[in-house]
């Protein structure tokens, strides 16, 4: 089973991807439909889809971190606990 942190950073780094094209197809002197296109909108719309979807990974990523932060300060009040009683 793949890692959730290495998954979590290749879907970030597609996410990147996605919205750096977006990007330029918007800002783009003259938006040229291509064929599917629908309009400029459209794709303005999914820019900030992709947008609230790369925060939201990221605010993940800074949970996922703060919790093991936590976990690591557990640990080590607990061994110093150890240590007192000593």
């Amino acid at each position: 089973m793949a890692d959730i942190k290495t998954d979590r950073e290749a879907l970030l780094t597609d996410v990147t991807g996605t919205l750096d094209y977006l990007r330029k197809r918007i800002s783009a002197k003259r938006f040229n439909v291509r064929e599917g296109d629908t309009d400029l909108q459209g794709f303005i719309r999914l820019y900030f889809v992709g947008a609230k979807i790369k925060a939201d990974m990221l605010k993940d990523a800074d949970i996922d971190e703060i919790k093991d932060e936590i976990k690591n300060i557990k640990e080590w009040m607990k061994e110093r606990e150890i240590d007192e009683d000593l």
